[in-house]
């Protein structure tokens, strides 16, 4: 499985990540790449198909357009496994802070990213406009 980000881009992000431990957070950048590939083709894929007009048409993962993917792949990892990995959990830990943060800009991301060309639907080889599939959005109340 492709990852959709790399360490450099950990870094762009915080430029001190590397300050924390001697990982090179391959591992963590895997298993985020992993959790967002299940969200698009759980959460994003099945409905954006349908309303592109593809029925039973299965999900391939070399139509993605992976470029979009890097900073959500980012916020993932640093949310769910750099930062959880690092943290004490206790009263005072600055890294429960980072972990929120994260996640809710890994949540905003994904607001943005369902917007764009994020899949081939036209299978031109190229991710344009007529790519883009606008669907419903829900609407929760708590």
């Amino acid at each position: 499985m492709p990852q959709y980000a790399k360490k450099s881009d950990l870094e762009k992000f915080r430029s001190d990540i590397l300050d924390f431990e001697a990982s090179s957070y391959n591992a963590e950048l895997t298993y985020a790449s992993k959790d967002v590939l299940n969200k698009i083709k759980s959460g994003y894929y099945p409905q954006a198909a349908s309303s592109y007009g593809l029925k039973n048409v299965l999900f391939d993962e070399a139509k993605l357009n992976t470029a979009e993917l890097v900073n959500i792949t980012c916020y993932r990892a640093l949310s769910a496994y750099i930062y959880p990995s690092l943290s004490k959990f206790s009263d005072g830990d600055s890294l429960l802070n980072l972990i929120e943060y994260y996640s809710n800009r890994f949540h905003e991301e994904w607001m943005v990213i369902i917007g764009l060309s994020l899949y081939d639907f036209n299978n031109d080889g190229s991710f344009t406009d007529s790519d883009i599939v606008t669907t419903p959005r829900r609407i929760f109340r708590a």
